[in-house]
């Protein structure tokens, strides 16, 4: 397996190319019967199957599939003793990317599926059901620099069942991994390292719930992992930096022992006094300097508390220290580091700045500082809650703007998940920046009440079809993530054309099946506008045409955000503004068919201006009014008024940075 250090992306992929629309086909499901032996194609076809390993510092790790990959496939409904129905799958088709095809025979039934990478990971034995004896090596042999031992990336599949004779498969990670650099070495070779602790087990044999993606040991258990150095990276700075997994964990300390081929060895024990966390999935990358201090430590901060109004505003502090040290918690989201000044070689002052309180009840936070010789200090921040009498003043500040994208679709449509998977990658994207709501059709099997309205409004005339903001048209690309582009493009684009003049607050209550929706509307610009109220549904399993799997058909296809029924009238409710910098309120209430699962249910309420005298960008002639800002939030909470001082923004990411350094 190779790694591959992967910068943030700037941009999709652009080629592409419009695939034809759905006719009115279906295609049935091909069933095995079950208790025969069959051969079984297990393909890793989610797009994050060979999973991303993600650093503390925004750099990804991506795995790929290697041509001598295997992995270990079970039948989930009884206990297994000496490999029994437990069979080993080897790699096909695939190596050298993130998708991979894996073949081998097995009893079919009705029950689920489970398989775990590697194969030589599962012991031949399963406790029962979906848990399972799954070896973590206390011994790692790393194959390639910045890489850990293939036989340590342990990952285990969602449970699954067999289509006709496919079984699709989306992994998740058991090991943590950790990226270990080491400052001030002795010359000579290094034949391993060791790392251990005291507080937690480390590898070994472990009960793995695939339920819950929880552990607990099995049979035995180690405190210390052995890394072979044959491999140890050499870093520009002189020193070096070695990598290994182990089990998900919070470590306050450790030991670490460097061992050369001459017996000589560097032993260096750390104490940390705030947790250094190890979660599945994540690089945490951190530095030990094996030498000992030879002079006075000197680390501190020029104030150790700070407080903070609702409104919010900037901290400052000072950190004076002779050792090098870094910021070494993510800051929570309202939160935001915008200035380092060096005052002189031990002193660098800090500035953050820390957005407005929404809520009425007080937060806080640590900012947390660590040197490398594994003392920590911590600014505390305290803010006070935006207290329930007081005014808002946002007039004279900019409103949180989000998109809709609006996707036209149905049951039968083999096309369709490819647009949908587009969205789900925009909407990962744009995290806070998209409200998205699926549309199906009068022929579809979840059709959606009056869809056939809006689908003559947006001239839908195959599915799928979309439109962001009720004026960029969104088409069938092949390419989804060319699609996940577009709709991002065509948000970017309302943006920059279309300043937000409405903001929405939202909150729901439920009487037994009742729903009363009300909120108020923030307006900056006189006018006439539509309001549209919608209620949206998600994790609905529905057998769904997919050309994308072999028997064109997913029996197990969850569907999300499907416009279950509209609350106002399907086209909006028009409401008038007499003034600049009013408030409207709006009011409703609707009983909830029984059927629908209100715990996956959300409230969309989203504004309609008319473009006027703005200058009309639309792909087509799709009417007067486009959406000028939407939100949505679960039934039975409150969503408050966004501002963009106020909230954490959402199409931003991580930024790469520094190690995290102990």
């Amino acid at each position: 397996m190779i790694y591959h250090i992967l910068k943030r992306v700037a941009s999709l992929a652009v080629c592409c190319s419009i695939m034809a629309a759905c006719n009115n086909d279906t295609t049935d499901i091909v069933e095995n019967p079950t208790g025969q032996r069959v051969r079984i194609t297990a393909d890793a076809a989610f797009d994050d199957t060979r999973v991303n390993v993600g650093a503390y510092n925004g750099e990804t790790f991506p795995l790929t599939w290697d041509e001598n990959d295997a992995i270990a496939v079970i039948n989930a409904a009884t206990s297994h003793v000496e490999g029994s129905d437990i069979v080993q799958f080897p790699l096909t088709l695939g190596a050298g990317t993130n998708k991979a095809r894996f073949e081998g025979e097995i009893e079919t039934g009705d029950a689920d599926y489970f398989a775990v990478y590697p194969y030589s990971a599962l012991l031949q034995y399963t406790q029962s059901q979906s848990q399972f004896c799954i070896a973590i090596p206390n011994e790692q042999v790393p194959t390639t620099e910045s890489t850990v031992d293939p036989a340590a990336v342990i990952m285990v599949s969602d449970g699954a069942k067999i289509v006709g004779n496919r079984l699709d498969l989306k992994f998740n990670h058991v090991t943590a991994y950790a990226k270990l650099k080491l400052k001030n070495l002795k010359d000579g070779v290094i034949s391993n390292v060791v790392f251990s602790t005291q507080s937690s087990d480390l590898a070994g044999t472990y009960l793995y719930n695939a339920g819950n993606h929880g552990s607990s040991v099995c049979s035995s258990s180690y405190r210390s992992i052995k890394v072979d150095a044959a491999n140890i990276k050499s870093c520009d700075d002189g020193s070096h930096e070695i990598m290994f997994a182990l089990l998900p964990c919070a470590l306050t300390d450790f030991k670490v022992e460097v061992n050369y081929d001459s017996a000589e060895a560097m032993v260096r024990n750390c104490t940390c006094e705030y947790p250094i966390e190890f979660k599945a999935g994540v690089v945490s990358g951190f530095t030990v300097n094996m030498a000992k201090p030879d002079v006075e430590e000197i680390f501190e901060l020029s104030e150790n508390t700070t407080e903070v109004s609702d409104d919010g505003g900037e901290v400052e502090v000072t950190v004076t220290s002779n050792y090098s040290y870094f910021i070494s918690t993510l800051l929570p989201s309202w939160i935001t580091q915008t200035a380092s000044e060096k005052i002189d070689d031990l002193r660098t002052t800090y500035r953050f700045r820390v957005d407005a309180n929404p809520g009425t009840e007080p937060r806080e936070t640590a900012i947390v500082f660590c040197n490398e010789n594994n003392v920590c200090i911590a600014l505390l921040v305290k803010q006070a809650a935006l207290q329930e009498d007081e005014v808002l003043d946002w007039t004279q500040r900019e409103f949180f703007h989000r998109s809709l994208m609006m996707r036209f679709t149905a049951t039968w449509c083999g096309y369709c998940p490819q647009m949908g998977h587009g969205v789900d990658i925009a909407t990962g994207l744009a995290p806070d920046k998209i409200e998205a709501v699926a549309i199906h059709g009068p022929s579809s099997q979840l059709a959606s009440p009056q869809s056939s309205v809006l689908e003559s409004q947006f001239k839908i005339g195959g599915y799928p079809g979309g439109v962001v903001d009720y004026r960029a048209e969104i088409k069938n690309y092949s390419n989804y993530a060319y699609t996940a582009t577009t709709i991002i493009n065509a948000m970017k684009e309302t943006e920059a054309n279309y300043t937000a003049v409405t903001g929405i607050a939202l909150t729901s209550s439920l009487n037994e099946r009742t729903l009363n929706v009300e909120g108020t509307v923030y307006v900056k610009k006189a006018d006439t506008y539509n309001i549209t109220v919608m209620l949206l549904e998600s994790g609905i399993v529905k057998a769904q045409t997919d050309y994308s799997v072999p028997s064109y058909n997913n029996a197990t296809y969850v569907h999300n955000n499907l416009l279950r029924m509209t609350v106002s009238n399907i086209q909006g409710d028009s409401f008038k503004v007499g003034s600049d910098n009013s408030e409207y309120k709006f009011n409703y209430t609707a009983t909830v068919p029984a059927a629908y699962n209100l715990d996956n249910m959300r409230v969309l309420v989203f504004i309609q201006r008319p473009f006027g005298t703005q200058n009309r960008i639309q792909s087509k002639e799709y009417g007067n009014y486009y959406v000028d800002n939407a939100v949505s939030a679960r039934i039975g909470e409150t969503h408050v008024l966004q501002l963009v001082e106020s909230s954490k923004g959402g199409n931003e990411s991580i930024v790469p940075g520094e190690d995290i350094e102990m």
